[in-house]
């Protein structure tokens, strides 16, 4: 864990890292003084008492440790922010400190920076089991190391004090990574540098304005710290410049629905702003066109189909982007409508952006010329070194051509030209001369650094942050981390669904292939098989993701068989165990049954029998009036005992007439004596029929 000397190294880092953007105008001198009142106001935010200049002094260093500012510097600063930002504690020695107004201005906008480094924290260490917090000091650690060296390295490579090789040495993620460790050995070392990797490799918004940010601050740090004549923030660098634009950049102006394309706008207006021509060579135009015709030709072929999900963030390709969005959005694409954009692109380059086209006779004679084959080569040599691939003989003749244009007009028109670029090789050639010694090219990355400033609004600031984002994402991260989109041309050709496989070993495999076979041509037929044999080769190691995906796989469709079988013989004992209480229930639900049955025949027999005995009551009561009018006899019991043949007689006929009106069933269902009275006479049936 960090001591306490270093907990305040880390919270005056955290000043400079998030402080505010410094906005000014490079071509005017008040610049430097707007950036040294920014440091000197930053700097006195971390104190709680009043500092003197002395004190002030001490506090502004830089990360390691030299002073960023000299003290006549420290105090014109201070005269010009008394009594707006700073007051002044009388007597004795003046101190100095912020108005309350200031602080708390000042410390709202800190800690709205530090909210979004801790959002950015969460993402990029989420799920990591320490907690995001625990990786908060070693990866502001690494930001530091990384971009202070930037800003540095850009500032000394304008002075001409080193070439952009040596920059990348510096600033190189592992070694950023390694002495952070030194200082936090509690961070787990993988963990740290892919977080690192993918703050710098993933095109996120959030990401893009904290690496413009940090970018930005360290490089004024050091310009002012190295170039006390504030020429390095003045127009004097780059005023009236000329720029040629490479093809790599210029292919962001042509695509309206591309990542960059407002970008460019921006890169074009700050440009104009400063007064310098932005011009494109007909040979560039051609490189362009030439390039979206191989592009087209490649997506004819289905090629962006072999390309893993994860990997598409990876590729390449001009119109690439364009073309998976379309088939994203509206599940095809008409290809000849997506690239005629690149049927005409001078007159675009020209209405839209002013730029102007220079196609001179010069380009065809110096293409044969033994010193642009002589440039050629150091050019395939030095983008060899820089990313381990081989650059094309066209593509080299036409930087070769560049360099030596850019060379023309320096020693013929005595131009301030530079040739801009997203080749990280270019700008290391200069001039053997020594008052020529200045790089004929410059990386965007570095033209962004001094041309930020003069953006003026938060879109073109924006706008700028993303293009300096992806600039700095192809110049830091490993080359073999990017892909270009003929890699994957092989597995068109040999058609192989890459849709299975996974994205590290499709990655891995194209790698692999480089390094073995770099020249092989996956459209001619032998190529074609050398290259299957590689693949072939490749994909049977057991070590490979694929191979340890299907022994998963495998081993997990063994365990769902074996779980197959378990479940089908739990699944028999079930249905035998539910066939035994279907019956069981079968069986009881027919002695309800036949229970509900025996309840209604039984009330449905008391309900007649009852009727019976009503109408037998009813019947005798009629005939006993009848015979007590109509039959002769002194009384009334004589005369009833006349009609007895009467009253036995009905009682017979209801008697007959109730077997038939209320049944056997019913009978029986009452019970005893009418179940063994119908007993006996069952039996009495069943002894007659077997006699």
């Amino acid at each position: 864990m960090p001591g306490p000397e270093d907990q305040l190294n880390l919270k005056e880092r955290r000043l400079l890292l998030f402080s505010t953007r410094i906005r000014f105008a490079p071509q005017t001198q008040p610049i430097r003084e707007t950036a040294i009142d920014k440091i000197v106001e930053q700097n006195l935010l971390l104190c709680d008492a009043a500092q003197t200049v002395r004190e002030i002094e001490r506090q502004c260093l830089d990360f390691k440790g030299q002073p960023v500012l000299p003290r006549n510097d420290i105090e014109c600063a201070l005269t010009r922010l008394v009594g707006r930002s700073v007051e002044i504690l009388a007597p004795g020695e003046p101190q100095y400190r912020l108005t309350d107004a200031r602080k708390s201005e000042l410390w709202a906008l800190q800690n709205l920076a530090e909210s979004r480094f801790r959002d950015i924290l969460n993402r990029l260490f989420r799920g990591v089991a320490s907690g995001p917090t625990a990786y908060s000091a070693s990866f502001l650690e690494c930001l530091s190391i990384i971009f202070s060296e930037l800003g540095e390295a850009y500032v000394r490579h304008l002075r001409n004090e080193i070439n952009l090789s040596d920059f990348v040495a510096k600033a190189e993620i592992n070694h950023a990574v390694g002495e952070a460790l030194k200082k936090n050995r509690a961070s787990h070392g993988p963990t740290l540098q892919n977080a690192v990797v993918r703050f710098f490799e993933e095109n996120d918004p959030a990401f893009a304005e904290l690496k413009w940010n940090l970018a930005q601050n360290y490089y004024v740090a050091k310009a002012l710290g190295l170039d006390p004549s504030g020429k390095l923030l003045s127009q004097e660098i780059f005023g009236d410049a000329v720029f040629y634009i490479d093809t790599n950049v210029l292919v962001h102006s042509l695509d309206p629905t591309g990542r960059h394309h407002k970008s460019f706008h921006s890169l074009i207006r700050s440009c104009k702003q400063l007064g310098i021509e932005i011009h494109a060579t007909q040979i560039s135009i051609d490189e362009l066109r030439r390039v979206a015709a191989m592009e087209k030709d490649l997506i004819s072929k289905r090629v962006p189909e072999k390309i893993p999900a994860d990997t598409i963030p990876k590729v390449r390709g001009i119109l690439l982007p364009a073309y998976l969005e379309e088939i994203r959005t509206k599940g095809s694409c008409d290809i000849e409508k997506l690239f005629e954009r690149f049927d005409r692109p001078s007159t675009t380059l020209t209405s839209m952006y002013g730029i102007e086209v220079i196609d001179d006779q010069w380009f065809v004679s110096a293409e044969t010329a033994p010193e642009t084959q002589a440039w050629a080569e150091q050019v395939k040599q030095a983008y060899k070194e820089r990313s381990k691939r081989k650059k094309g003989d066209r593509a080299s003749i036409h930087d070769a051509l560049m360099i030596r244009w850019v060379e023309k007009e320096r020693l013929e028109r005595e131009l301030n030209t530079w040739f801009i670029t997203l080749d990280t090789s270019l700008p290391g050639f200069r001039h053997k001369m020594a008052d020529q010694s200045r790089p004929y090219a410059m990386s965007l990355v570095g033209l962004m650094q001094w041309l930020s400033p003069v953006a003026t609004s938060e879109d073109e600031l924006t706008a700028a942050a993303d293009i300096f984002s992806e600039a700095l994402r192809q110049q830091l991260l490993p080359r073999e981390n990017f892909f270009e989109l003929r890699d994957f041309l092989i597995f068109s050709e040999m058609e192989m669904s890459t849709a299975l496989l996974p994205a590290r070993d499709v990655e891995e495999c194209i790698r692999a292939i480089k390094a073995k076979s770099p020249d092989l041509n996956p459209t001619n037929a032998a190529d074609r098989e050398k290259l299957a044999h590689e693949i072939a080769r490749f994909f049977v190691d057991p070590g490979r993701q694929y191979q340890t995906n299907l022994q998963e796989q495998s081993a997990t469709i063994k365990k769902l068989a074996n779980e197959k079988v378990e479940v089908e013989k739990q699944a028999v004992e079930e249905i035998d165990s539910l066939r035994e209480k279907l019956s069981t229930q079968a069986a009881a639900f027919a002695e309800l049954k036949s229970s509900a049955q025996m309840h209604t025949l039984r009330l449905e027999a008391k309900l007649r029998l009852t009727g019976l005995g009503l109408l037998l009551l009813a019947g005798e009561a009629v005939l006993f009036y009848c015979a007590n009018k109509y039959l002769e006899g002194p009384n009334f019991l004589q005369r009833t005992m006349k009609g007895w043949s009467l009253f036995l007689g009905f009682f017979t006929v209801i008697v007959s007439c109730s077997w038939f009106i209320v049944g056997k069933k019913r009978l029986t269902a009452l019970g005893w004596p009418f179940t063994k009275i119908f007993k006996i006479e069952e039996e009495g049936e069943s002894s007659n029929s077997e006699s």
